[in-house]
């Protein structure tokens, strides 16, 4: 007679039975998403806005170790690459520039090439502007009108919404002596108080708060709305990343100044925050003067470039750069593969620019100059001829390009930011409304007019015929 199982037996068991079930779903849930991305880019916005929440919310995430360790945010990339190419491969859906494919080959020639030469390690350099070229090529190959482009829009004002009140239960949590706080506040190195957010999930909340104040002013959006602008704006203020601060000014600005209408109530808007915050200073000082002091102190800080973190960037970039000279000219053409070391810094440079010269030379950082360059200067000439019906969607895409350029100078690339490059490039590349509402209006006139000519009777001659009694001689 048999003995009973041990647990040990019924452990191993179990394991099995989880493996071989997901051996069985995991498979049918890739599919399942991939179809579900392919056939809709809000389906791969909100699983990129997600993965932001899901990271600010852990801070770090589990990995699998498969030969280089991969993360969650790993598997989302691929899945927007894998749809993305079976986007071009079946639709014909390559929408991007040729600078973008010059600027992706050579991305793709300096991560194959430090593959070969550095193993694991140029992967986990190419992981973050993989997940941005992906998210470029992804979204850029559907067809994005104004309409798509609110749905993305309020779709991003939610995701920040989220981010926001992870940013606020820290603070409260903090202040309320729970441990669980440290979490966050020990994610920073750099030590600043109320900083609980890397920069980039901060500058969602930035882009959010000028995509609100966009919808505002163009009354996409209802009044009641307004109060949450000076929310997004303050928390991205308290969370004190100079440069998102900066990044944030520079995609307003266009928003504002070439708006159509709404600008005297942007400005009696801004004058009411003004005055209201003013009133409120002299009674709440005193409790807010802990945040009060910190925004004070970085406001100080970001107009000082030589001490603190923007001094030692400076020194790093001025080491990059003669370490760089050093270089031959065919090395500084092509750069330096992925996976090789940044001129002796410990750390990629904190400069988007420099970065992409490191890794793709002269041609990589030129082409991607010019991917921005045209795609800035296509969404200016558009703008002129956008129908009444688009509300000004150019306006608001350019902006956010020229903040997402500010925001280049110190931080790197981001998969975020990799949604709105190529909804940008996806949205000028498409069909002008005016456009179309002109070859349609063109099109009804000639119906008309065909339809009038085949309408109209046609009057013919009528010859009279003799009487045939009268024609004939009377024989009779």
């Amino acid at each position: 007679m048999q003995g009973p199982i041990n647990t040990g037996t019924y452990t191993t068991i179990w394991c099995n039975c989880v493996l071989e079930v997901l051996a069985i779903a995991l498979p049918l849930v890739a599919v399942t998403l991939i179809v579900a991305l392919y056939r809709s880019c809000l389906v791969g916005a909100a699983l990129v806005l997600a993965m932001a929440a899901v990271k600010a919310w852990f801070v770090e995430l589990p990995g699998i170790e498969l030969g280089v360790m991969l993360y969650p945010g790993d598997a989302v990339s691929l899945a927007l690459a894998v749809s993305g190419t079976l986007r071009i491969a079946l639709k014909g859906a390559l929408r991007v520039p040729p600078s973008a494919l010059i600027f992706a080959g050579m991305l793709l020639l300096s991560f194959v090439l430090g593959l070969s030469e550095f193993g694991q390690s140029a992967g986990v350099d190419f992981r973050v502007i993989f997940a941005f070229i992906a998210g470029v090529f992804y979204f850029s190959s559907f067809e994005i009108d104004s309409t798509l482009l609110f749905s993305l829009a309020r779709l991003w004002i939610g995701a920040a919404c989220v981010l926001m009140l992870i940013a606020w239960f820290v603070w409260i949590a903090d202040a309320a002596g729970l441990a669980m706080a440290r979490k966050w506040i020990d994610a920073d190195p750099t030590g600043v108080k109320f900083r609980v957010l890397n920069s980039g999930i901060t500058y969602m909340i930035g882009v959010a708060s000028v995509v609100l104040l966009h919808l505002l002013m163009n009354r996409q959006i209802a009044a009641r709305w307004w109060p949450l602008l000076p929310i997004l704006g303050g928390t991205v203020l308290v969370l004190q990343h100079r440069s998102v601060w900066v990044a944030t000014f520079f995609s307003a600005l266009p928003v504002v100044i070439l708006a159509d209408r709404g600008r005297a109530r942007m400005l009696w808007f801004a004058g009411t925050v003004g005055l209201i915050a003013i009133a409120l200073i002299p009674f709440m000082s005193h409790r807010l003067s802990g945040v009060s002091n910190s925004v004070s102190l970085q406001a100080e800080r970001a107009t000082n470039l030589s001490k603190g973190t923007s001094g030692g960037r400076i020194r790093a970039w001025e080491q990059l750069l003669k370490d760089w000279s050093k270089l031959s000219l065919g090395r500084q053409l092509i750069g330096k593969p992925f996976g090789s070391s940044y001129g002796g810094l410990t750390n990629a440079p904190h400069n988007c620019y420099l970065q992409i010269m490191y890794r793709t030379g002269y041609i990589g950082l030129l082409a991607m100059l010019a991917m921005y360059g045209g795609t800035v200067i296509r969404l200016l000439r558009r703008r002129h001829k956008e129908a009444a019906g688009e509300k000004g969607g150019e306006t608001l895409l350019l902006g956010l390009m020229i903040g997402q350029l500010a925001f280049f100078v110190p931080y790197g690339f981001t998969s975020e930011q990799g949604v709105l490059l190529g909804t940008a490039l996806a949205y000028v590349r498409r069909k002008l409304v005016r456009q179309s509402l002109e070859d349609t209006r063109s099109l009804n006139s000639a119906e008309l007019s065909l339809a009038s000519v085949s309408a109209t009777k046609v009057t013919w001659p009528v010859v009279s015929l003799p009487n045939r009694t009268d024609a004939e001689p009377n024989l009779s």
